[in-house]
């Protein structure tokens, strides 16, 4: 199947949107830097949730529910600390 959105931000947790995103739709998966799961396919819906715990040290990522990406040693007041603002679908 051909993927018509090639790599797009969901979201960019740096308010100046000075750097790249930190969670993407790439190929035919969600995910962050290189690491995607899960199936999404063009010209469909689905409901997609991303769940740090920066205590616990996890990440995950899930489509329609299911959990389809999990990183761990994610760091606490790093990369998925968020600013006062972030930003939703930036380019």
């Amino acid at each position: 199947m051909r993927n018509l959105l090639g790599k797009a931000a969901l979201l960019q947790a740096s308010s100046d949107n000075s750097d790249d995103a930190d969670w993407f739709v790439s190929g035919n998966g969600i995910g962050v830097d290189e690491s995607f799961g899960g199936t999404i396919e063009d010209r469909a819906w689905y409901r997609v949730a991303l769940v740090v715990d920066a205590v616990a040290g996890t990440l995950i990522s899930y489509i329609d529910g299911a959990p389809v990406q999990t990183l761990t040693q994610i760091e606490l007041d790093g990369r998925w600390s968020l600013d006062p603002t972030v930003l939703l679908l930036a380019r």
